[in-house]
């Protein structure tokens, strides 16, 4: 596998809006599923915070760097080096 075959999914929701968090991801799984999953994952995050009318801290998250690392598709840190990671999951599709 190489870095370029990793990127950052987004889960769940954010009460301001966004993503609440990320996962590695490897774009030789079945990516169609997982966007599938994530995007019922996200719809469901957003029910939850409205139905319980909870407040966020709208701070604005952003996708960390992927790499792949002894074969799996990790975060790195700012010391390490990765390449450009896939195109980000699309938007929610339900």
């Amino acid at each position: 596998m190489r870095d370029d075959e990793c990127g950052a999914l987004h889960l769940g929701a954010k009460a301001c809006g966004g993503p609440a968090f990320f996962v590695p991801y490897s774009a030789n799984a079945d990516t169609t599923r997982l966007f599938q999953l994530a995007a019922r994952h996200r719809r469901l995050s957003r029910e939850r915070l409205e139905a319980t009318q909870a407040i966020g801290d709208c701070r604005v998250e952003t996708p960390p760097p992927v790499a792949c690392l002894a074969g799996r598709c990790r975060f790195t840190d700012s010391t390490e080096t990765a390449a450009e990671a896939p195109a980000p999951a699309p938007a929610d599709r339900e």
